[in-house]
């Protein structure tokens, strides 16, 4: 099976900017209209006849952690699910359509996510795709918060979650210092940025973190890792369209466990994360790939479990308040809802 889905789709802006408000009612769920040939892969995957089997997974990108869940809607896909994928590059018209039920699940930008959802948006979160691989990079004359004075710093897109962590990471350690801002989409294009000349700072994931430093040679350094210094924060979280998620349980939970199975065969055999990153990644780098792949094995990115808790996703809720991104008051059970996680673990076990 091709790597990029039996159906794949990208948005252009223009086109997503007849979403409308994310509070419409439009419907959200989709009818299953055959019953599923073939045999499930793996146990409890196999579609029912009540619940959905066609529905679509938005995402930003298509980067190298994006590999996981890409492979287990590839395995959705051979257990007789129809699942389109489609690419929104503005993490806010993303979620709008998500909202509305264009797509039925994202995976994205949890900062983006809360706004939407203190604002009355029809969605939870209900996972993780990754862990918080979020670093930030500079050039290597940078070597201090303060020293991003009138330095060039890009964000992926006004609000989003690298905008929010950087402006904290400033609050909390060199407070009014004022960088010069701009918007370049696509972590991997910021690095290419970076290592062009034409930029000084970015928020890069730790995959585009590493293949900089290797490129640059002693050009570039990791200024901070905020896995390491916010571990408790979840910035890419897996929402649902919660009128779906309602009459579609049983889908829901065969998304969430498809997704918990890879990461647990990721675990068992980081090698296995090579393979699915050189099949679901277009713009991945082989040369820097097993360096790559420890780090996101050795950091734990992908949790065997799910990787959202109630903690977690409190402290979450907390820090984005306090950064100023999201309205006070928005409460864990406005915000998530981990029944569907928590079912799929009782039935298969924790790690």
């Amino acid at each position: 099976m091709n790597g990029w889905m039996t159906r794949r789709s990208r948005w252009a802006i223009l086109a997503v900017l007849v979403l409308g408000a994310c509070t419409s009612g439009a419907p959200a769920s989709q009818s299953a209209t055959s019953q599923p040939t073939g045999p499930a892969q793996g146990s409890g995957s196999q579609p029912t006849t009540t619940d959905a089997t066609a529905f679509t997974v938005a995402f930003t990108g298509f980067g190298f952690s994006d590999a996981p869940m890409v492979q287990a809607i590839d395995d959705l896909n051979a257990s007789g699910y129809e699942i389109e994928t489609t690419e929104v590059a503005d993490p806010n018209l993303m979620i709008a359509g998500t909202a509305e039920g264009q797509f039925h699940f994202s995976s994205g930008d949890t900062a983006a996510l809360l706004r939407a959802i203190s604002e009355g948006a029809k969605l939870r979160i209900i996972g993780e795709r990754v862990g918080d691989e979020w670093t930030l990079g500079t050039v290597v004359d940078i070597t201090s918060c303060a020293e991003m004075e009138g330095r060039t710093v890009a964000y992926h897109a006004v609000g989003s979650f690298n905008e929010v962590i950087v402006r904290a990471y400033i609050q909390e350690n060199c407070p009014g210092t004022m960088p010069e801002e701009v918007i370049i989409e696509g972590s991997e294009n910021r690095a290419a940025a970076m290592l062009a000349g034409r930029l000084d700072s970015s928020p890069l994931e730790l995959s585009d973190a590493v293949n900089v430093i290797d490129k640059g040679g002693d050009g570039f350094r990791i200024l901070t890792s905020f896995n390491e210094t916010l571990p408790n924060l979840r910035p890419a979280t897996l929402a649902v369209n919660t009128d779906f998620m309602a009459e579609n349980p049983t889908t829901t939970k065969a998304f969430l466990r498809a997704l918990i199975e890879v990461n647990r065969r990721i675990v068992d055999d980081p090698d296995y994360l090579k393979e699915i990153a050189l099949e679901h990644a277009p713009s991945i780098d082989e040369a820097t790939l097993d360096e790559v792949v420890q780090q996101y094995v050795e950091f734990g990115l992908f949790d065997p479990n799910g990787g959202t808790t109630e903690e977690n996703l409190e402290y979450t809720i907390e820090f984005f308040t306090n950064a100023g991104s999201i309205p006070a008051g928005l409460t864990l059970d406005q915000a998530a809802d981990l029944s569907h996680l928590n079912e799929v673990l009782e039935e298969i076990g924790r790690r």
